[in-house]
């Protein structure tokens, strides 16, 4: 990384400027207000978000932005005092008795997830509704861990804490193409690349996400 560069972390930015010839881009840092200009900026902010913080954009670009499907995710870590719970990787649940879609056994990935003595779970909540609780959803897990009979009553839980996430998978309604697609031509003839799953806003894994960023760097270097 060259010694020249200016890398400022802890910073939220609040408005992307498109300009003839920069983008001007306005972030908050220990409560002040700064700027930093670039002839092109690489973005892998949602685009929802980022067509928030633009300048004016036009009208058709914010309907389409508004218009992008997606569904949240709250994910629930649980610690269990006792080894070897399952023997799986992980498993689908699409019965609508279960609050959970999905759920991973990181004990079972290797051993150094985990403590000795100790099993792990890491169960997958999708939704799309405004203003969920997650310690509620933390409670219904439990319960429905229990009726599959991975876990029993008599386990002690040690851990069990939630994370939430207001964008996690890329929902192909019949207008993502055309929506992305608005949405992009905008970015790109004013200066900002985005990148990555929620930038190009595409059900990318880590492989594609890692090399949606290498090519956004190539282009602007030229490489």
């Amino acid at each position: 990384m060259s010694k020249d560069l200016n890398v400022s972390t802890g910073s939220e930015v609040v408005e992307i400027r498109p300009s003839r010839t920069e983008v001007i881009v306005k972030y908050r840092k220990e409560g002040k207000i700064r700027e930093a200009a670039s002839e092109k900026i690489i973005s892998s902010i949602p685009l929802p978000d980022l067509v928030g913080i633009l300048h004016d954009p036009p009208e058709e670009v914010v309907k389409a932005a508004g218009s992008l499907v997606y569904n949240s995710l709250v994910c629930v870590n649980i610690g269990v005092k006792r080894p070897g719970i399952i023997d799986k990787h992980w498993l689908y649940f699409p019965e609508e008795e279960f609050i959970f879609n999905r759920m991973s056994f990181p004990m079972n990935f290797s051993e150094h997830t985990t403590p000795g003595g100790r099993s792990s779970i890491l169960v997958e909540v999708t939704h799309r509704e405004a203003g969920v609780d997650p310690e509620r959803i933390r409670d219904r897990v439990v319960e429905d861990l229990k009726k599959t009979g991975i876990i029993t009553e008599r386990d002690e839980i040690e851990v069990c804490d939630t994370s939430a996430f207001k964008y996690a998978y890329v929902i192909y309604d019949l207008d993502h193409r055309k929506n992305v697609g608005v949405i992009h031509d905008y970015l790109d003839g004013n200066g900002i690349i985005p990148v990555g799953r929620f930038g190009e806003w595409e059900y990318f894994n880590m492989d594609k996400a890692i090399l949606s960023g290498r090519n956004a760097a190539s282009s602007v270097s030229g490489a």
